[in-house]
C-alpha cells in the first residue's frame, strides 16, 4: 500500500480530538501521513479559574495541548494560519482585523491550499460537526450503556430501513444541516406523517436531541393514535 497524507482542518485546537481524532489515528496506524491545520490557537476559548498558570496565556496551553494530541493522535504536522479566534457568535472581537470571522475568504483558501500543495494532500477533511455527539447521545439517552456506543452502532443499527435505531435519517448535523433546532424537528415529524424521504416503516415515535451534557435538549414527539 503506497503511503498517503492526510490533512485535517479545524478552526482551533480541541477540535482535532472532537471532530477527527479517530480518522487521524487510524491512518497515521495505517503508515500514512497526517497533517494538521488550524485556523487559530484559540485565544479567546472559555477558561475556569485556576487552570491556567500564573501569566499564562489560553493561547500558550492550548498550543502545548495540540501538541500533545498531535503525538498521541500520530500526527506528523501541525500548522497555524495564523488567525486570531473570533469567540463566541455575540463577541464583539470576532469581528476585529485579524480574527478567523473577519478573514477574506479567498486570503484563508489561499493560506490553506500553499500547505496542501506543500504536503501533495491526498485526502483533506474540512471543518465539519462532530461525530462523537451522536454517539454521546445515543449513550445518554439510554439505548446503550456509558462507553459502548461504538459497538451498538455496528453493523446496520443506525439504518432507516431495517436498523433497530434508525438515526439521523435526514444527514443530522454532517450532512443535511450544521443548525440546531427546527430543521431537524421537521424531520421527525415528516417521519411520523410518513413523508420524509428516508422513511422508517410505521414510525410511531420519534426523538430529537439537541445536544449532550450540559447542554442538553430532547424532545420526544409520538405519533397521533
Amino acid at each position: 500500500m503506497s503511503r498517503r497524507t492526510l490533512v485535517t482542518f479545524h478552526a482551533h485546537p480541541d477540535d482535532e480530538a472532537i471532530a477527527t481524532g479517530g480518522v487521524m489515528a487510524q491512518a497515521a496506524a495505517a503508515g500514512h501521513r497526517v497533517v494538521l491545520v488550524l485556523a487559530t490557537k484559540g485565544e479567546l476559548g472559555e477558561v475556569g479559574d485556576g487552570v491556567l498558570a500564573d501569566g499564562e496565556a489560553l493561547a500558550e496551553r492550548r498550543t502545548v495541548e495540540v501538541a500533545a494530541a498531535a503525538e498521541i493522535l500520530g500526527v506528523e504536522r501541525v500548522a497555524f494560519l495564523g488567525y486570531r479566534d473570533s469567540g463566541m457568535a455575540d463577541d464583539p472581537r470576532r469581528h476585529d482585523d485579524g480574527s478567523f470571522a473577519s478573514a477574506d475568504v479567498d486570503e484563508a483558501a489561499g493560506r490553506l491550499a500553499a500547505i496542501l500543495r506543500e504536503e501533495h494532500a491526498d485526502v483533506l477533511t474540512v471543518y465539519d460537526p462532530f461525530t462523537v455527539v451522536s454517539l454521546m447521545q445515543i449513550e445518554d439517552m439510554g439505548f446503550c450503556p456509558k462507553g459502548e456506543a461504538g459497538a451498538f452502532v455496528e453493523g446496520d443499527t443506525l439504518h432507516h430501513d431495517g436498523g433497530r435505531l434508525p438515526f439521523n435519517t435526514h444527514g443530522g448535523l454532517l450532512s443535511h444541516a450544521y443548525v440546531l433546532g427546527i430543521a431537524h424537528v421537521v424531520e421527525v415529524v415528516k417521519q411520523l406523517r410518513g413523508t420524509a424521504a428516508a422513511q422508517v416503516p410505521e414510525c410511531e415515535v420519534g426523538v430529537y436531541g439537541g445536544y449532550t451534557g450540559h447542554m442538553a435538549s430532547t424532545l420526544v414527539l409520538v405519533k397521533d393514535r
